[in-house]
């Protein structure tokens, strides 16, 4: 995290970034809570947290096994703010998703419920960014990784305090 860290921090100063999106602290891929953590991280040393914004993807939050639920934000995350996709970018968007061959498992699952919301709702949610939830689990319950067996929250918790300790 401190090598991504790193060279993030001066691409960012490069390209004279002043906004940030990243994933949502949701517990439902390791690797998106760690996009997170480094994002937030990132605002933090850039002075711009104030302009550090998190999605939802997807969660497991209070449902069982691998069941999942996409865009759900979670309140206790911060002010929950949603605008319209315009229909051309949302077709875009879907477009967009056969172009991520890596992903393809995963978008076999993620695509009719994705397909679903662009069409229907093509809402973006997001929520301003929250520097006291790293203490905590994004929620209680087993996190949807954890129930995947993708990863321990205890343990990753570990690596991201490291972390965070270092940037401070």
């Amino acid at each position: 995290m401190k090598v991504i860290h790193t060279v993030l921090l001066k691409l960012c100063i490069e390209k004279k970034i002043n906004l940030i999106f990243t994933h949502s602290w949701e517990g439902g891929h390791p690797d998106h809570d760690t996009a997170n953590v480094i994002g937030t991280n990132i605002g933090k040393s850039l002075k711009l947290l104030n302009k550090t914004y998190q999605f939802p993807l997807y969660s497991g939050r209070r449902l069982f096994w691998w069941f999942f639920r996409l865009f759900d934000a979670y309140p206790e995350n911060g002010c929950i703010i949603r605008y319209k996709v315009p229909f051309q970018e949302r077709i875009k968007f879907i477009i967009l998703i056969f172009f991520y061959k890596s992903q393809i498992k995963t978008f076999i699952g993620l695509f009719p419920l994705y397909l679903i919301h662009m069409v229907f709702s093509g809402e973006q949610i997001i929520q301003p960014i929250n520097l006291k939830k790293f203490s905590k689990r994004p929620h209680s319950g087993k996190l949807l990784y954890e129930r995947r067996q993708m990863g321990n929250f205890d343990i990753i918790k570990k690596n991201y305090l490291k972390y965070i300790n270092w940037v401070n």
